[in-house]
């Protein structure tokens, strides 16, 4: 017997499928009674900023070398079709 939070959340669902390159939406989720405020951006940019983030912080324990890594990873956000909505539920 399916009950409601056994359902996929169709508005989030449809707010995720609007972000895209450039876009950016605030977003405030209240999960079991707990708040979740953030930004949510396309895959693309996600993996630009751990991108750029693991890049500065890599320089400063580094100072050089992570090159390599740093590619792979930015790599990521062109994968196409990532589909995370599958794991969203609607919140009780």
């Amino acid at each position: 017997m399916s009950t409601r939070n056994d359902r996929p959340d169709v508005f989030l669902n449809a707010i995720i499928g609007m972000t895209g390159p450039g876009v950016s939406i605030g977003l405030t989720l209240t999960i079991k009674g707990i708040v979740v405020t953030g930004t949510l951006v396309s895959q693309e940019r996600y993996f630009e900023q751990v991108k750029q983030d693991l890049r500065e912080g890599f320089e400063r324990a580094f100072q050089e070398g992570a090159e390599g890594l740093l590619a792979s990873i930015g790599k990521f956000g062109e994968i196409p079709n990532l589909d995370f909505s599958r794991g969203i539920k609607e919140s009780g």
